[in-house]
Order: structure tokens, then C-alpha cells, then sequence
């Protein structure tokens, strides 16, 4: 098969780079030995022989910035959407060829709506695997300061033996100022945030039904981490219910708190389960394959 030419949309991309190590970017370096590959902001020029991938939430949709994708969205090219994550807006669906998702709940939602859907996700394994590292906190959290990952019930529950890390959003700032009971870090690189994984018992993941949080779990999971997650979030209970790797919880601190002093009793073989469940379909080489399915065809 000759090279195809591929353009990767993310809007913020061109900001990220020695940040952005998770398993999407590995994926595409697995996909670039096949093809060429370049990555763009969302006001930057398509070409008309690109095979186009956007990543993109439906926040984005909805923002000012939005304006951008749809006018990319208009171009003849063929057009995959890797979707992260909000409410579905069914006439935005209707600008791709087809739809990539997270997991089996999003997945049914998009069959549910008759479009071209399928699954394609994974993590970075060359950085986030088991290490050895002296145990320092009971629990952390890798994500963006926002709402919808509910930070502030994390540093409720854990206080200073909780660690969060991730972006700060200037436009959302709350997150940030209401989580100061825990240890708070900016963004840092992947491999920093794999090591704080696995100074931590447990990840406890307080996002909720619309904040994601998929790639919090499974980079926990695949550090032999247990991992905790909320009552209210379908798509990571998904993850825990299918590998046994963690705890589901009702989200409030006093279950939170329950549910880390019994992860943190567990053995080294029940700690194994995410380790296994991540290299059996959640890999970037997972990824990468889901991806070229449809790139090929």
C-alpha cells in the first residue's frame, strides 16, 4: 500500500509539544512508520489529499473556538472524529465519516445514532508500566483543573494525603482554588506523572459523567495501580467492572475514604489485574491497529 498523507486537528497541539507523550501520541508514531503524518491547530491549512482526524470534545463544539473545526469540517477530505467526551450533538456527528470512541458506552451510544462508529484507545505503555517507588501518597489524580473532574472532592476526602496534577485552566479556575487541602502540581511530563503514580496506593478518579477521565484510569491501571472511580461515571466504571482493577464508589468523601483504606490492603496479584487488562486491548499498539482499520479502507 503506497504512503497516505494524515493530518492530526487538536486545537492547543502546537503548545503541547514535549507534554503530549499519552497514547494517542504514541499511536501516531506507530501509524507514522506507515504514513506520513503531520499535526495542526484548527485554523491551519488542510490539503485536499489528507485524510483528516480531529480530536476533539464536545466543549470544543460548543466554544467560540468552535467556529474553527466546523470550517475544516466543511472540506470534502474524509474526516474521522476521535471522540472526547460530553454530550453528543448528533447534527455535529454528521460532519465525519466516522466516529472513534473510548469504549463500549460511548460505542453504543453512536450505534445507537447510526453512525460509522468503532473503538480506539490505549495508553503510552513505554512510560506508564509498574515501577518500584517508595510509597508517599494514599491517593492522586492526573487531569485537567475542571469542573467536571470535581478536584475539590478528591481534596476533600484525601487532604494532604492526596496529589493532584494537570492544567490550569484560566477560564475555570475554581478547580484549582477549591482542591488546596490536597497537594496541587501544574501539568507535568508523562513520565513525571508516571513515577507520582506509582508513589501513590491508589488513583481515585472523581470525574463525572461528562468529565472523562478515561485516560486517568487506564494509565493507572497499566502502572499496576488500583484505581477508584465514581458511582455517576459510566465509562470508567466500564474499565473497572471488565478488569476487577479498582473500586466503584459513590462520590462523596466518606466513601472515597473507605474505598482507599481497602485498595490499599490489596495484594500484589490483585494489583496485576490493570497491568493485564491494559496490554490485552489498550495499548498504543491497539490503538494505532483501530485506527489504521479505517485509515486503510
Amino acid at each position: 500500500m503506497s504512503k497516505l498523507k494524515i493530518v492530526l486537528v487538536w486545537q492547543g497541539i502546537s503548545g503541547r509539544y514535549g507534554m503530549w507523550q499519552d497514547g494517542l501520541y504514541a499511536a501516531m508514531k506507530r501509524i507514522e512508520k506507515e504514513h506520513t503524518v503531520r499535526y495542526i491547530e484548527p485554523w491551519e491549512e488542510v490539503f485536499p489529499d489528507e485524510i483528516v482526524l480531529f480530536w476533539e470534545a464536545a466543549c470544543t463544539y460548543e466554544s467560540k473556538d468552535g467556529a474553527n473545526y466546523r470550517r475544516i469540517q466543511d472540506l470534502p477530505n474524509r474526516k474521522a472524529l476521535l471522540f472526547a467526551g460530553g454530550p453528543i450533538h448528533p447534527e455535529w456527528l454528521d460532519n465525519f465519516d466516522h466516529i472513534f470512541v473510548e469504549g463500549e458506552f460511548n460505542l453504543k451510544e453512536m450505534q445507537e445514532l447510526g453512525v460509522s462508529t468503532s473503538i480506539a484507545f490505549g495508553v503510552n505503555e513505554e512510560i506508564f508500566y509498574p515501577r518500584k517507588e517508595q510509597k508517599v501518597f494514599d491517593g492522586a489524580m492526573q487531569a485537567t483543573f475542571a469542573g467536571w473532574k470535581r478536584q475539590p472532592l478528591f481534596a476533600e476526602a484525601l487532604g494532604t494525603r492526596g496529589v493532584l496534577c494537570g492544567r490550569y485552566q484560566k477560564e475555570d479556575t475554581a478547580p484549582w482554588e477549591y482542591s488546596g487541602d490536597s497537594i496541587r502540581l501544574p501539568e507535568l511530563p508523562a513520565e513525571a506523572v508516571a513515577r507520582l503514580l506509582a508513589a501513590s496506593h491508589t488513583v481515585v478518579n472523581t470525574a463525572e459523567y461528562w468529565g472523562g477521565g478515561q485516560r486517568c484510569t487506564l494509565e493507572a491501571m497499566a502502572c499496576g495501580i488500583p484505581v477508584i472511580v465514581m458511582n455517576d461515571s459510566p465509562k470508567n466504571i466500564e474499565y473497572v467492572a471488565e478488569s476487577g482493577a479498582g473500586l466503584v464508589c459513590e462520590c462523596n468523601y466518606a466513601n472515597i475514604r473507605q474505598a482507599v483504606e481497602q485498595v490499599k490492603a490489596w495484594t500484589d496479584e490483585e494489583k496485576a489485574r490493570g497491568v493485564a487488562y491494559v496490554q490485552s486491548k489498550w495499548t498504543s499498539k491497539h490503538y494505532a491497529d483501530n485506527l489504521l482499520k479505517w485509515i486503510n479502507s
